[in-house]
């Protein structure tokens, strides 16, 4: 409010200087040069008005000279002086007045922008404050759930344990027993086979716990590999079904030379559980035919093993189920065993795979054949 007042009374005062001075002393030389006073607190406080005021100031400089002297250019050329003055002080404070704005306005965004940059580092602290707890929480049910596991697999173990050394030592007398009194007791007929058939079931048992116990060691990467002769192990196979008591089969393998694969100790395992699965699940003459073959397959060598057998053979239904474990396969009355999911195991464990087909293509009811293939190592 002060400002007009303190304006109007700046000019009023320049006003009267310039009439007292013209009028007492006759000049117009130094009074003129106070005029600027308010063209410039004019183009301070209200910008455009400086011009105003200074054509006002102007006009009041002519007026006098006039009224007072002679007709001269020099009031008309100091008025145009006081205009041109005023113009430029007033755009200059119009243009400052302009980048002032600007620079509020400047300013003020970029306040805003911090504001906003604020609240989005907080926003996102939070969010990693957040993350951080959900991950703190996931680490710590997921250590409950490892040391959950390791007591399951520690007590796991403890179970195979139990039931590799207790009960097949259990298994083991009761054979023991049970041979002793076939050979002292010497029955024949059905009294025989109430012995015999006992023997048969209690030798299966003592297999599927040696195979259980395989499996547990195999897994757990217990045996490291090693370099194996597949033609040695074939042999060994050979040899160990063929006098199978109590059935007529042939094995049929013609011996190979030094065929090395990365396995273990339990590769044996493998193709005995094949010959086995064939013996036990067929009845009558049986012949089994191994071969040994070497293939190319994406530039890295196999050795392919191929076991068949003039069984009953195996449908289209159940080749998709022969290699599953006892958890995957729920139809418990047809699964064909625990042996041929140790052979999966332990052939995926050798980096090879294993599959099963007819030995005729089409009909599955003249035997299968089982085809084991094997990375080359020489």
């Amino acid at each position: 409010m002060w400002k007009p007042v303190a304006l109007l009374l700046v000019i009023s005062v320049t006003a009267l200087i310039a009439v007292y001075v013209n009028i007492c002393n006759n000049t117009s030389i130094v009074y003129t040069h106070l005029f600027y006073v308010p063209i410039i607190l004019a183009s301070i406080w209200y910008r455009r008005l400086a011009l105003l005021v200074a054509v006002c100031l102007g006009i009041l400089h002519v007026v006098i000279n006039l009224s007072l002297n002679s007709f001269t250019y020099e009031p008309i050329i100091r008025a145009v002086f006081f205009v041109i003055v005023g113009y430029f002080a007033s755009s200059f404070a119009e243009s400052n007045f302009a980048l002032l704005n600007r620079s509020r306005a400047s300013e003020a965004k970029i306040w805003g922008i911090r504001d906003e940059l604020e609240e989005l580092v907080e926003e996102r602290t939070r969010e990693l404050k957040n993350a951080n707890e959900s991950l703190r929480n996931e680490i710590h049910a997921k250590r409950q759930v490892e040391k959950a596991l390791r007591d399951a697999r520690d007590q796991a173990e403890l179970y195979v344990d139990l039931i590799s050394h207790d009960i097949g030592n259990m298994n083991q007398a009761i054979m023991g027993y049970l041979e002793i009194a076939l050979a002292l007791i010497n029955p024949r007929g059905e009294e025989r086979d109430l012995i015999v058939r006992p023997l048969e079931i209690i030798n299966n048992s003592s297999k599927l716990i040696g195979n259980v116990r395989k499996l547990q060691r195999a897994q757990a990467g217990e045996i490291p590999p090693e370099a194996c002769d597949l033609g040695e192990v074939l042999s060994e196979v050979k040899a160990s079904y063929s006098r199978v008591p109590g059935r007529d089969v042939t094995i049929d393998y013609a011996p190979a030379g030094k065929r090395t694969v990365m396995a273990n100790e339990l590769l044996k395992d493998v193709f005995s559980n094949i010959v086995e699965n064939s013996i036990k699940h067929s009845s009558g003459p049986l012949t089994i035919s191994i071969g040994l073959a070497t293939m190319q397959r994406d530039d890295a060598a196999y050795y392919v093993v191929s076991i068949e057998d003039n069984g009953p053979g195996i449908s289209d239904a159940q080749k998709k189920k022969v290699f599953m474990s006892f958890s995957q396969n729920k139809e418990k009355p047809t699964r064909r065993g625990f042996g041929l999911h140790l052979v999966k195991t332990l052939v995926e464990i050798y980096k090879g795979s294993v599959w099963v087909e007819d030995r005729v293509p089409g009909d599955h009811t003249k035997g299968c054949r089982f085809v084991v293939m094997l990375p080359s190592r020489g």
